[in-house]
């Protein structure tokens, strides 16, 4: 949790998404309530990861709102903290602190425990995502590096024992990754069974075959010719699977009707635009 922004997420810990079913009958189209409260969620919307993850849980919790009102619940509300969803993502960090005081830190890519599991930088300049951590696959991965040394090995035959020298695993595993490109890399873990990913750069996202197979990647083109793409609206619903249809309006389009309903003076209204007369 960023304790540097902890006063402003606390500030807005309590930002409720209402599905406004206390004022309405039992009896309502759920859609509705539904409809409601995720347009209350969108209105509110603000471009930080924890903020995102506020309106992840409450769009879960607008699918169970939805279900209590079709049920006969006619009082209930979504209540979303900002605080509480960053701490529903934070994996084991409150039970080793309640089990002996652990306080964990930051730790990079690697998940502290699980061994081998961490991000590799290869010959190539890319990166590669391994996920080694179970035993079988910890002995194929070894095998598979040409380090059957440390397969047979006693001391990494069980995660915990990994775990322990997980820094001495990452050295090796980072020496065989920078001697290797991605496709080297990707190819190896492959044949041998091993799962591993390289990360993609914006570059290769849009030209993913997957994505581009889905739709997921939308093309319009402004106002002034430029194309602008942008990710489509998620989830996909089987029969309206949704799409953008406005882009909004162009620079300054409202600027003279909301100069006007302030009632200022065409002085004004030029000092404001930097129009002359």
């Amino acid at each position: 949790i960023d304790q540097s922004s902890s006063a402003s997420a606390n500030a807005n810990a309590s930002a409720s998404a209402n599905a406004n079913a206390n004022t309405e009958s039992a009896s309502e189209d759920p859609r509705l309530v539904l409809l409601r409260s995720v347009r209350s969620q969108l209105e509110q919307l603000h471009p930080t990861p924890k903020a995102a993850l506020k309106d992840v849980f409450g769009s879960g919790g607008d699918n169970v709102a939805a279900k209590d009102v079709k049920v006969g619940l006619s009082t209930l509300g979504v209540d979303v903290s900002l605080v509480e969803s960053v701490l529903a993502v934070t994996e084991s960090l409150v039970p080793e602190f309640g089990a002996d005081g652990t306080i964990r830190e930051r730790t990079g890519a690697k998940l502290p425990g699980i061994a081998p599991s961490n991000t590799y930088s290869t010959k190539d300049g890319k990166y590669l995502v391994l996920a080694a951590n179970g035993d079988s696959i910890f002995q194929r991965l070894m095998e598979a590096i040409g380090r059957s040394d440390l397969a047979n090995d006693s001391r990494f035959e069980r995660n915990d024992g990994r775990a322990k020298a997980s820094d001495e695993l990452d050295e090796i595993l980072g020496k065989w990754s920078e001697s290797v490109t991605l496709k080297e890399a990707l190819l190896i873990l492959e044949a041998a069974n091993v799962p591993g990913s390289g990360i993609n750069s914006v570059a290769e996202v849009m030209k993913d075959p997957q994505l581009k197979a889905r739709g997921a990647i939308e093309e319009h083109k402004l106002i002034s010719g430029l194309e602008l793409f942008m990710p489509a609206p998620i989830p996909k619903l089987s029969v309206t699977p949704g799409a953008t249809r406005w882009l909004g309006p162009k620079l300054g389009q409202h600027n003279e009707e909301i100069l006007n309903s302030l009632g200022l003076s065409l002085e004004t209204k030029l000092k404001v635009t930097g129009e002359k007369e």
